[in-house]
């Protein structure tokens, strides 16, 4: 009995003497502790932006990703719940240069970071400057290589001329990072 109570003394003088109420100092930040926990691999993405729309005519010299078809490139900041701001840049390969039907719908969100999240559309509509389109995430570089999903998006599009406009846009989905856990 003596050995039992003085194992559980020493037990409890371990805990108390042993435990302390200091945090430890933790190198991993916000994003990484959100986005690298199993519970968030497969995460929603909600996603607001705007920027600006430079349209260049299928028959410019200047246009040389689109050959034969109106080149539709859009620059502009976004802001994602999670992975906070980043800049998007689109590049649209389209029939016509206002209210087109759009061929090939390629882009890039860039981090401050350097790394890199690649989308592409499957379903593209523009009805008088009312765009919606699917999404689909296409891999990365950095902490978004290997990444998939999803994002249904609706933007508004102002043409201020036949070679500039602007566009403010909203999308849900999700996004897996494949992290190795």
């Amino acid at each position: 009995m003596r050995a039992y109570f003085n194992f559980a003394l020493g037990l409890a003088m371990l805990l108390f003497i042993g435990c302390s109420v200091e945090t430890l100092e933790d190198s991993t930040t916000l994003e990484e502790k959100q986005l690298t926990t199993e519970t968030t691999r497969n995460q929603p993405f909600i996603i607001q932006g705007f920027g600006d729309l430079f349209i260049t005519p299928a028959h410019s010299a200047y246009n040389t990703e689109c050959e034969g078809y109106t080149l539709i490139e859009s620059v502009g900041t976004s802001t994602e719940a999670t992975l906070g701001h980043f800049t998007t840049t689109t590049r649209i390969c389209a029939d016509r240069m206002m209210y087109p039907e759009y061929y090939d719908v390629r882009g890039v969100h860039r981090f401050d970071n350097g790394d890199e999240l690649y989308f592409r559309s499957i379903d593209y509509v523009d009805n008088a400057g009312k765009r919606q389109m699917l999404a689909i995430f296409d891999g990365g570089t950095g902490f978004f290589a290997g990444a998939t999903g999803t994002v249904d998006m609706m933007e508004d599009v102002d043409y201020v001329s036949p070679t500039e406009g602007t566009y403010t846009n909203f999308g849900e989905g999700w996004l897996m990072i494949d992290r190795g856990i």
